[in-house]
């Protein structure tokens, strides 16, 4: 999100200009310097997945990023820096699972789901049905929330983009509408590079 003083540049018109090709060098260059990857492609992947978050309304579908890899592979905090760059990211580990659907239908944001085999099975559930219907525009559920003294049925859009990052692997459905990363382990010293 911008700091006031970069939004007082921009509608004073004094804001830097850049590029989309100075954009995507500047936050690949980041990722590449914190993260160990063999295969540069991964990088490019990444960055431009990262730069379509902000207008992935324009698209009928956003892939699911799946980070599936062993462990001290760098998911974590590859993720971590994605959600740096991304539009209004959101962690799944915070918010309760109603939040989760009023959050997301409201704010379309970039959303996270990092050690997806460890969560509670209620919050597996939620975001399984956030996943499987809300790679797609016009994915949507209905969901029932008291109001007062009444029952409501209300129904919740769930399109935006989502990365997610697991060690066992998603069920074939799922995994049919990812985009999936393979990580290996870390081997330079870039994996003791500290972003935060």
């Amino acid at each position: 999100f911008w700091s006031n003083s970069s939004i007082q540049q921009f509608l004073d018109g004094n804001a830097p200009q850049i590029t989309m090709r100075d954009l995507f060098h500047d936050i690949r260059e980041q990722y590449e310097t914190f993260m160990d990857v063999r295969d540069e492609r991964i990088l490019d992947l990444v960055t431009v997945y990262s730069i379509g978050t902000y207008c992935h309304c324009l698209f009928d579908a956003y892939g699911i990023l799946f980070f599936n890899s062993e462990k001290e592979s760098g998911k974590t905090k590859f993720m971590n820096l994605m959600e740096r760059v991304c539009f209004a990211s959101l962690n799944a580990t915070s918010p309760s699972e109603s939040s989760l659907f009023r959050q997301i239908h409201s704010n379309q944001p970039t959303f996270f789901i990092d050690d997806y085999e460890g969560m509670d099975q209620n919050k597996q559930r939620s975001i399984d049905l956030i996943l499987k219907v809300g790679y797609k525009k016009g994915g949507k559920t209905s969901r029932t929330e008291k109001r007062n003294d009444r029952f409501i049925t209300m129904l919740f859009d769930l399109y935006c983009p989502k990365v997610v990052s697991n060690i066992q692997g998603l069920d074939d459905i799922t995994l049919s509408r990812c985009i999936p990363i393979r990580l290996l382990k870390t081997q330079t010293q870039k994996g003791r590079l500290n972003p935060l």
